[in-house]
């Protein structure tokens, strides 16, 4: 099982639609659900402080473990 310590974040790209990014616990894609690993292929972004995320995202993490975001890839920013 995950959990936030170290506090770090993954952010991945799905490469059927740039416009879908996944955020989760960093090293945790492993144990995310079947339904949101088979999306897409995911392609890796980047990483960072869970901290530095936007409040919003930071609570569903917590409560979900992941967030699927749709926004233009142009445009998107996972952190404050």
């Amino acid at each position: 099982m995950c959990y936030l310590h170290p506090m770090r974040y993954s952010i991945s790209r799905s490469m059927k639609d740039n416009n879908r990014h996944l955020i989760f616990e960093e090293t945790c894609f492993d144990e995310l659900p079947d339904h949101v690993r088979h999306q897409a292929p995911w392609q890796h972004l980047k990483s960072g402080e869970f901290a530095n995320l936007r409040p919003d995202y930071r609570r569903a993490i917590c409560e979900y473990r992941f967030i699927i975001v749709e926004e233009s890839a142009g445009v998107f920013s996972a952190e404050t």
